[in-house]
């Protein structure tokens, strides 16, 4: 009987301590997604903001550097875009938040 409750006791020691690890690393994986975000969507509201002037520029004076421009925007915004989808924890995060409120 006393190996039994040393055994269950340290094994329970040990879930705990590998718990406590693994929500560490989870939760700096999320802080980390979180902040990647942020600056992706801080980057994307100036981007679209430069991509409506590089088009107005484009229609006043249609040059080849405008154009290319313009596309070399448009590209970086899809870009980040599909990098926005690759967050998983953060997207499990605010999906729990979402289903909380």
């Amino acid at each position: 009987m006393k190996t039994f409750l040393k055994r269950a006791f340290y094994t329970f020691f040990i879930s705990l301590i590998f718990l406590a690890l693994l929500s560490f690393y989870f939760s700096k994986k999320l802080v980390q997604e979180l902040e990647s975000m942020h600056e992706i969507y801080y980057e994307n509201s100036y981007l679209t903001d430069a991509a409506a002037i590089c088009m107005q520029l484009y229609f006043i004076n249609p040059t080849v550097e405008n154009k290319k421009t313009c596309i070399q925007i448009e590209e970086t915004i899809r870009n980040n875009k599909n990098e926005l989808k690759s967050f998983t924890f953060a997207f499990i995060y605010f999906e729990y938040l979402e289903k909380k409120n």
